[in-house]
């Protein structure tokens, strides 16, 4: 069983990890795998590797209007 937690501010991570550090009863018996991250910035990442993506393949296949006496 896991946690993922995106957050959008340090305090909002600040509070998630105290959270973590003591857990409930009831999740503390069970082994978690525990994730937090940044969500502006996984999300920017996401939006710049996209793009990148999406330029790259302009550039590897320019559009060409072939004429049909050109084919």
């Amino acid at each position: 069983m896991g946690l993922l937690y995106l957050c959008r501010s340090q305090r909002v991570m600040n509070t998630v990890n105290a959270a973590y550090q003591r857990p409930p009863r009831e999740l503390a018996a069970v082994e978690l795998l525990f994730a937090i991250g940044d969500f502006d910035e996984e999300w920017s990442q996401f939006f710049t590797r996209r793009n990148q993506g999406r330029a790259a393949r302009k550039t590897r296949r320019p559009n060409l209007l072939l004429t049909q006496e050109a084919s």
